[in-house]
């Protein structure tokens, strides 16, 4: 018996990645909070008084809006799921 090991050969592609972003998988309410985040956290951190009271005015206003959106979102989901849902006693 040898020893030897067995040559291992290279995984072959299936074709090249998939060009979608994250971003196009996602409902567009989830992509604009998770940008609205994004923007909140960076000027919540910065040291210039004037980008910490930018993060305070996106916080009281347009968050909000973001929030209303997002429960007219939740409504017109629930009636679908309350619809298809079967319902057993």
């Amino acid at each position: 018996m040898s020893n030897e090991k067995a040559k291992r050969s290279a995984r072959l592609t299936t074709g090249p990645p998939a060009k979608r972003s994250w971003r196009d998988k996602l409902h567009p309410l989830f992509v604009k909070g998770a940008e609205l985040n994004r923007r909140v956290v960076t000027l919540a951190r910065s040291d210039v008084p004037e980008e910490r009271q930018e993060a305070a005015r996106i916080n009281t206003e347009e968050l909000p809006q973001l929030l209303k959106e997002a429960d007219a979102l939740y409504g017109s989901m629930h009636e679908t799921l309350r619809h298809n849902a079967l319902m057993e006693v």
